[in-house]
């Protein structure tokens, strides 16, 4: 009987030694979209956006001044498109024109123009010049530039955005574009 318990104390404390498999989580696909957009944020803050003052000719840009861009293309998804023409609407109140645009490479402007609130003018960037430059980010996305054009903040308008996200870059746009 002895022998018996020092046995299963024996089993007990060294039996096991196989390790632990850790489960892998599935990961929910809104969250990894977020992170991606997240990273792709990062990385493009700093960059320069070249050809903005290609783009917009009527009236030229002339001077140097905080702004904010809104870039859709074909790919966007039109009901995130909207999303963000009305939180442009919002952050860009009271702000002159000259600090405001709405790049289009994809055609569609007429389309956004007529069924949005936003009244402002889209700019056509046919050649998609501007995303090209900004390594073919997602689109849309609302873009914070400093008096230089380069890039400060960006906002990409989704069917889950958090307050938060809105937030954060709304408070950056006030900074910037003294507000």
């Amino acid at each position: 009987m002895k022998h018996c318990w020092t046995l299963s104390l024996f089993i007990l404390l060294f039996g096991c030694q196989q390790e632990h498999v850790e489960h892998h989580h599935v990961h929910d696909p809104v969250s990894v979209e977020a992170g991606r957009l997240t990273r792709m944020a990062a990385s493009l803050r700093g960059f320069p956006v070249f050809a903005l003052e290609e783009i917009v000719t009527d009236p030229p840009i002339t001077t140097k001044q905080p702004r904010l861009l809104f870039l859709i293309s074909q790919q966007s998804c039109d009901t995130c498109v909207y999303k963000g023409l009305s939180f442009l609407n919002k952050i860009a109140l009271g702000l002159p024109s000259d600090q405001v645009f709405v790049v289009d490479s994809g055609g569609n402007a007429a389309i956004y123009s007529e069924n949005s609130d936003y009244k402002g003018r889209f700019y056509p960037d046919p050649k998609s010049e501007i995303r090209t430059g900004l390594k073919y980010t997602h689109t849309p996305a609302l873009f914070l530039l400093d008096e230089e054009s380069m890039v400060v903040d960006v906002y990409y308008p989704r069917l889950d955005n958090d307050d938060f996200e809105q937030q954060s870059f709304t408070k950056n746009a006030i900074a910037h574009l003294s507000l």
